[in-house]
């Protein structure tokens, strides 16, 4: 019996394979045989097993981390939302600085270049993080995806028909996001 499981250890790979193996004194060397290829099946079945266990995981884990990548864009964006939402008052405020020329002009031009200067800061790191302003002008055609009308004016002017006609309200987008609507009047 020694010898056959001698035998058995020098011609197979694992010494393991052939100590599973429980041998029988009045068993041939054939039927030793028989029963490592019948436990080699054994093996490589629990492998391809485990092989396409591991890659079933690989591939959720995968999967898992596209998911995680979209979600922390998705989280990015929000909070960038949220921001900007907060900041929109702030904005608003130095548009109507701005746009009051009389006030504007009374105060100290030292001052007037400060305010200007800060706000082109501001503007710079919104852009910055893909925060962009849609600031249409007097003209332009009336885009429901970037503008808000809050009225409709009649005009005898044909070419501002559809068109903008006055601008209430800058709005502001996140890449192509609306976040505020630019709110105008439009000609009828």
């Amino acid at each position: 019996m020694e010898e056959k499981k001698e035998y058995i250890k020098n011609n197979t790979d694992s010494d393991e394979v052939a100590d599973d193996i429980v041998y029988d004194e009045s068993e041939s060397i054939q039927d030793i045989v028989k029963k490592l290829k019948l436990k080699i099946k054994e093996v490589q079945k629990e492998k391809e097993e485990y092989l396409n266990s591991w890659q079933r995981e690989r591939a959720d884990f995968v999967n898992f981390k596209k998911e995680e990548d979209v979600r922390a864009v998705r989280i990015r964006s929000l909070v960038k939302e949220n921001i900007l939402e907060s900041l929109l008052p702030v904005l608003d405020s130095f548009s109507v600085a701005f746009s009051n020329k009389e006030a504007w002009e009374k105060v100290d031009e030292n001052w007037r270049i400060g305010v200007t200067y800060i706000h082109q800061q501001f503007l710079q790191v919104l852009n910055e993080n893909g925060i962009t302003e849609i600031d249409p002008k007097v003209g332009d055609v009336f885009d429901p995806k970037l503008h808000q009308s809050i009225e409709d004016k009649e005009t005898d002017n044909v070419d501002h028909k559809g068109s903008i006609i006055q601008v209430i309200q800058k709005g502001y987008k996140i890449s192509d996001y609306v976040v505020r609507p630019a709110r105008v009047v439009t000609g009828k």
